[in-house]
C-alpha cells in the first residue's frame, strides 16, 4: 500500500498523525456539559441493618428485608486447620459438591431438586484480608443458597443431604467437571489474563495472594492438567474428596447469614438449627504453625462493635498472613495469546488504615486521567488501571490488557508518583474521582447480597461511614503525601502473560520465564 501512495499522500499521513499527537496532549475541555459535582453526593451512606445472635452455639448474622418471595442462606465454614496439600482441592471440590450427586441422588435427579426447590445453591471459597492487619487473613468455604419462602424447609434438607451425604463416585461425571473446569480457565486466560497476571504478581508478597492464586490462578490451571484421567487416579480423587468434606462441614467452625422478610426469620432460625444439629463434631486442633492462635485478641473482629457472638468462636479465627516478598522480580509467562497483559504490584494499606482513603482517591485518579491516556491512547493497548489483588486491600496492582509495548508500560506504572507529584491533574479531576468512588459505594445492592460485606469482612457500616468521611475530606495534599509514601516500584513485582516469540527478547538477567502453557496432545 505505502508504494502505491504519492508524496503528497505520506506528508497529509504524517500531518494527520502530528495533529492527533497534539490532540491527544491537550487537555480536554469539558466545562461546556453538564455535570454532577461532589456537593449533590449524599454526605451518609445508607448500610442494611444487621443482627447477630447466637444459635446453637453457632453465630449467626440475621438480615431483615424486602426479597420479593425468596430467602438466602449463606453458610461459612472456617478452614483455617485445613493440611495445606488440600488447598488446591478446593476449586474442583467446590464445582463438584453441589452438582456430582448426594445421598440417592445422581447428578441428574440432584439438578432436578435444586431446580424444584432453589433458584440456587452453590459452593466457593472464601480470602479475605483482616480490616486493619495486614498480617491475618481468614480463609473459608462457603455454601449459599436460595428459594422461595414456601421451599424454605426443602433447600435446607436439600443442603444437608449434600454436606452429609455427598456422592463422589460418579466418575464420569467428575472427569467431564475436571475437563469442563481446565478448558474454563483456558478460555478465561485468553479473555481475562490481566487478572492472572495480577493475581501470579501478587502472589509473591504474602500467604493470602499466594493461597488466593493457587486456587484461582494459573497454578490451578497447571493443577487440573496434571490429574491423571485412569479410574484408578478418579477414585483416589473421590477418597479425598470424601476426607475433605468431613473435615470441612464441621459445626464447630460454621458461621452463618439469613436473608429474607421478616415473617420468615422464624422458619429459617428452625432451618438452621435443624441442619446445625446434624453436622459433625470435630475436635477442635491446635492451628498450625503459620495460623494465629484463637486465644488471640488480634486473631478475632474484636473491634466490630456489632458482632455480639463470642469474638474468639472458631468460626471467626484469622490466620498469620506471612509477609514472603524478597527482592524486586520480573516474570514473563508464555501463552498462545498474540498480545500481552501486564501487571505490576505494590504494597498498600488494609481498609481501615488511616491512609486507605487517600490511596483509594489515588488510584482511581490514576487510572481515569494518568494511565488511560498514556497506556491506552498512547501506548495502544486496549487498557489499564489499578487495582487491588483479590481480597487482599493491602496490595495495589497496576495492569495493562492486550498491551503490545510492556517496556512502555512499565516505565510508565514507575513514573506514577512522579505524575501526581507534578501536580499534573485537576481539582476538577479530584472531584471526579471522587464521584466514580461514589457511584461503587452507593451503587444498589440485590437481597442476596445485604449484610454480605459485614458477613464476610468484619467490615461494619461504622467503619464505611468513616472512610466515605474521608473520602470526601481527601485534598490534593493528601494524595501527594500518600504518592510519595506508597509508590516505590524498587518493592514491586511484575509479571506479563504474553507470546512466546516475545521471551526470546528479553534479558535472562532480568526476566524469569514461568511455563504456565496449556498442554498439548
Amino acid at each position: 500500500m505505502e508504494k502505491k501512495m504519492t508524496i503528497e499522500q505520506k506528508k497529509e499521513i504524517l500531518e494527520q498523525a502530528k495533529q492527533l499527537k497534539q490532540y491527544q496532549d491537550h487537555p480536554a475541555d469539558n466545562s461546556c456539559l453538564p455535570k454532577l459535582t461532589i456537593a449533590d453526593i449524599p454526605k451518609h451512606g445508607k448500610y442494611v441493618q444487621t443482627h447477630q445472635i447466637q444459635l446453637n452455639s453457632a453465630p449467626l448474622q440475621i438480615v431483615k428485608s424486602t426479597t420479593n418471595g425468596l430467602s438466602y442462606v449463606r453458610l461459612f465454614f472456617n478452614i483455617e486447620a485445613l493440611p495445606q496439600e488440600d488447598h488446591e482441592l478446593l476449586p474442583l471440590f467446590a464445582s463438584l459438591i453441589t452438582t456430582i450427586g448426594a445421598g440417592d441422588m445422581d447428578s441428574k435427579a440432584l439438578a432436578q431438586e435444586k431446580e424444584m426447590y432453589t433458584g440456587s445453591l452453590s459452593a466457593s471459597t472464601s480470602l479475605q484480608l483482616h480490616y486493619s492487619e495486614s498480617g491475618l487473613y481468614q480463609k473459608g468455604f462457603i455454601i449459599e443458597g436460595s428459594c422461595l419462602h414456601r421451599n424454605i424447609s426443602k433447600m435446607f434438607d436439600l443442603i444437608e443431604t449434600i454436606l452429609l451425604s455427598p456422592n463422589f463416585t460418579f466418575y464420569d461425571f467428575m472427569l467431564t467437571r475436571i475437563l469442563s473446569n481446565t478448558f474454563a480457565i483456558q478460555d478465561s486466560v485468553i479473555d481475562d489474563a490481566h487478572s492472572y497476571a495480577v493475581a501470579h504478581s501478587a502472589s509473591y508478597f504474602n500467604s493470602l495472594a499466594r493461597v488466593n492464586e493457587n486456587l484461582g490462578g494459573l497454578s490451578q490451571l497447571k493443577y487440573l492438567q496434571q490429574i491423571d484421567q485412569d479410574l484408578p487416579a478418579l477414585q483416589a480423587l473421590a477418597v479425598r474428596f470424601k476426607k475433605l468434606g468431613e473435615r470441612i462441614f464441621n459445626r464447630n467452625v460454621l458461621r452463618g447469614s439469613i436473608v429474607s422478610e421478616a415473617e420468615y426469620i422464624p422458619q429459617l432460625y428452625e432451618s438452621f438449627s435443624k441442619l446445625f444439629d446434624q453436622l459433625t463434631i470435630l475436635k477442635n486442633k491446635e492451628p498450625s504453625s503459620s495460623c494465629s492462635s484463637s486465644s488471640s485478641s488480634s486473631a478475632s473482629p474484636s473491634s466490630s462493635s456489632s458482632l455480639s457472638s463470642p469474638i474468639h468462636h472458631p468460626a471467626h479465627r484469622f490466620m498469620t498472613n506471612e509477609w514472603i516478598f524478597s527482592q524486586k522480580r520480573f516474570h514473563f509467562i508464555p501463552y498462545p495469546v498474540t498480545v500481552n497483559f501486564v501487571s505490576q504490584t505494590i504494597p498498600g494499606v488494609p481498609y481501615s488504615h488511616p491512609d486507605s482513603a487517600a490511596l483509594d482517591v489515588c488510584r482511581n485518579l490514576l487510572s481515569i486521567r494518568y494511565l488511560h491516556p498514556q497506556v491506552r491512547e498512547k501506548g495502544g493497548a486496549y487498557g489499564s488501571g489499578v487495582t487491588h489483588a483479590a481480597g487482599a486491600h493491602n496490595l495495589l496492582s497496576f495492569f495493562s490488557y492486550r498491551d503490545p509495548n510492556i517496556e512502555r508500560t512499565i516505565q510508565v506504572f514507575e513514573n506514577s508518583s512522579k505524575w501526581l507529584n507534578q501536580d499534573s491533574f485537576t481539582d476538577q479531576d479530584i472531584e471526579e474521582t471522587k464521584l466514580k468512588i461514589f457511584q461503587r459505594l452507593d451503587a444498589p445492592l440485590v437481597p442476596s447480597s445485604h449484610g454480605s460485606v459485614e458477613f464476610l469482612s468484619y467490615i461494619t457500616p461504622e467503619m464505611r461511614e468513616s472512610k466515605r468521611r474521608q473520602i470526601f475530606e481527601i485534598s490534593r495534599k493528601e494524595i501527594h503525601e500518600v504518592a510519595e509514601k506508597y509508590l516505590h516500584f524498587d518493592k514491586s513485582v511484575v509479571s506479563v502473560i504474553g507470546n512466546a516469540q516475545l521471551a526470546e527478547n528479553l534479558s535472562p538477567n532480568q526476566w524469569s520465564i514461568i511455563d504456565f502453557s496449556p498442554k498439548t496432545e
